[in-house]
């Protein structure tokens, strides 16, 4: 897989409403570059609007301060996903807190080279702008730490502008290989559009379907483990012969069930016998793979998992139940709201919320 790493994107922007706790402090190319930012987005009213205000009088103002914003954004994140962003003040400002702070909409992208020539070169990859979450629990006179108030989160305040790319690359190229992964993949998952293309011999482009979004990691699990032969014999002998592999306390049990989940649903008869199978992690890894399937049953044993206090996959079935489409989980996790361990009230809640409940 190429395109599997997080991308750090950075850019500077403006925090207001500090109340006296900001600082005009700012490097002459950050200033000049602020300066057209603040001039560009002013008719949309998004910034220091008013009459006889200036962008310098915005920057200078002590309610502003200037900060650095930093991200990531995920491995194959669609156009408009969303991902937490840093704020720091500028090391050498006087600023003392971001606190009540809000970022006004700013530009991320990819440094590159030296100097601050990125800042207008480089393409703008996301945007960001929202209210700045400084840690409460930071008492900066008390425990002599002013410089958290320094530094915050804006949640969910980073938006991709384009889609990230992800391709699958062949070892040894082979024009006969990749048309046959690319028919495989479209095959398997084909939405009316394809979701592969074979652009040479040794790349395949891929595109996530919309029915994993943000579930991305999954999809591309489940690209490194499909069997490009799909013959209805040898596939039912291949899953079969992986009921066996897992009965090995040894054996990969994310791998098998990755392999079944990408053969689809031809494999649930063979996994209902396992769901009930005395070992937690047989049927856990068993019911999960019937649960991405659409299979009710597997459901019952996912929240039987759920609310099992002895179970090591517990967590992993709470979170599982909160990514089903026809919500057959909701009861198991509203009651999991009143577990006595609290990392499982949270999971609960978590899923809950995914499911809109």
């Amino acid at each position: 897989l190429r395109g599997t790493r997080q991308m750090a994107v950075r850019g500077y922007g403006l925090v207001a409403g500090l109340g006296g706790n900001g600082s005009r402090d700012c490097p002459e190319s950050v200033r000049r570059y602020l300066v057209q930012e603040i001039a560009k987005r002013r008719p949309l009213g998004t910034l220091g609007s008013g009459p006889g205000i200036s962008p310098e009088d915005v920057i200078n103002s002590p309610d502003t301060a200037v900060v650095e914003v930093s991200g990531f954004i995920d491995p194959a994140a669609p156009k408009g996903s969303r991902f937490d962003v840093q704020v720091r003040a500028l090391a050498t400002s006087q600023t003392r807190s971001l606190v009540g702070g809000r970022l006004y909409t700013c530009e991320l992208k990819l440094p590159s080279g030296k100097g601050m020539a990125w800042l207008q070169e480089e393409r703008t990859l996301a945007v960001a702008n929202g209210p700045v979450f400084v840690n409460p629990f930071v008492h900066a006179a008390r425990d002599g730490n002013a410089a958290s108030l320094r530094q915050g989160l804006v949640l969910g305040g980073g938006v991709a502008r384009e889609s990230r790319r992800v391709s699958l690359v062949l070892v040894s190229p082979s024009y006969q290989l990749a048309a046959q992964i690319r028919d495989r993949i479209n095959e398997r998952f084909g939405t009316g559009s394809r979701l592969a293309e074979a652009t040479s011999p040794s790349l395949i482009s891929l595109h996530i379907p919309e029915s994993y979004r943000g579930r991305e990691t999954v999809f591309l699990a489940l690209m490194l483990h499909l069997h490009i032969n799909n013959d209805p014999a040898q596939v039912e002998r291949l899953s079969r012969e992986l009921v066996d592999e897992l009965m090995d306390p040894n054996s990969s049990s994310e791998d098998i069930a990755l392999v079944w989940e990408g053969i689809g649903q031809s494999v649930v008869p063979i996994l209902r016998p396992l769901y009930a199978h005395h070992s937690r992690r047989v049927s856990y890894h068993a019911a999960r793979v019937g649960y991405r399937l659409n299979d009710a049953l597997a459901g019952e044993t996912l929240a039987r998992h759920a609310i099992d206090a002895e179970s090591p996959f517990r967590l992993s079935a709470i979170k599982e139940l909160g990514e089903s489409r026809n919500h057959s989980g909701t009861a198991a996790l509203t009651r999991l709201l009143s577990d006595s361990q609290q990392v499982v009230r949270l999971a609960a809640y978590e899923s809950l919320r995914r499911l809109r409940s």
